[in-house]
């Protein structure tokens, strides 16, 4: 079969390395080094047919060396990016120490925030109701009135509440205020439509697994799977 190729890594790559961490050339040189050998696994793994036991045995020599080379480039990648993955999680970590402050205070601050929306929303309505009865109740008089005198009434004009600001404007930004619906819960499972109902997979293997062959509604199949396995 194929022999998993070892790049030697120049004494020139290992100086640009040096100056720069984040230079692809040294990681692309070993990697590479595979190029040929997968262009001819792939020729003949595309030209391989599985007509008897000897081709199979064939087919699974290729393919398990197919998954261990597969292995040692992923360990060279592992390699090349270890280093630079633990500088990254260190400052994301680091920086993640004050964005969550910030992301509480911000959290608090809404809450806050929509608490006083909803007391003047509850003020502005009970504004709004008071005010409607005052002119019904006056309305009410002024017919009266007119209907002693024996003149046409007057219609008072439906008086329009001022609308609260939606925008609160500072030297630093803006909050924005809009009425939004969102899913809470589930009031009653019976009466969700089946389109918004998901089967969960995760279980309906499990259930497999455990033996259970039929499950009303569902689809079950038996395939054939291959499992390779690295000497």
């Amino acid at each position: 079969m194929f022999d998993i190729p070892i790049a030697e890594e120049s004494q020139e790559s290992q100086t640009k390395a040096a100056a720069n961490p984040f230079d692809l050339t040294p990681a692309k040189n070993k990697i590479q080094a595979f190029s040929e050998q997968i262009d001819a696994m792939t020729k003949t793994a595309t030209a391989h047919q599985i007509e008897n036991e000897e081709a199979q045995e064939q087919a699974t020599a290729m393919a398990t060396q197919a998954k261990k080379i597969g292995k040692a480039i992923d360990s060279l990648r592992k390699e090349y990016v270890q280093e630079p993955n633990e500088y990254v999680k260190a400052v994301n970590n680091f920086a993640k120490s004050f964005t969550d402050r910030l992301d509480a205070i911000e959290r608090d601050l809404k809450q806050k925030m929509s608490a006083y929306l909803t007391r003047r929303e509850l003020e502005t309505r009970k504004a709004q109701e008071a005010a409607r009865k005052a002119q019904e109740e006056l309305q009410r008089k002024l017919d009266e009135e007119a209907k002693d005198a024996g003149v046409e009434t007057v219609q008072l004009q439906t008086t329009i509440a001022p609308q609260a600001p939606t925008v609160t404007r500072t030297d630093s930004g803006s909050s924005h205020t809009q009425k939004v619906f969102r899913y809470k819960g589930v009031a009653d499972l019976t009466q969700v439509p089946l389109e918004f109902l998901i089967v969960d997979e995760k279980k309906v293997n499990q259930a497999i697994r455990s033996g259970i062959r039929n499950i009303p509604g569902l689809t079950i199949e038996e395939t054939t799977e291959i499992k390779l396995r690295t000497a």
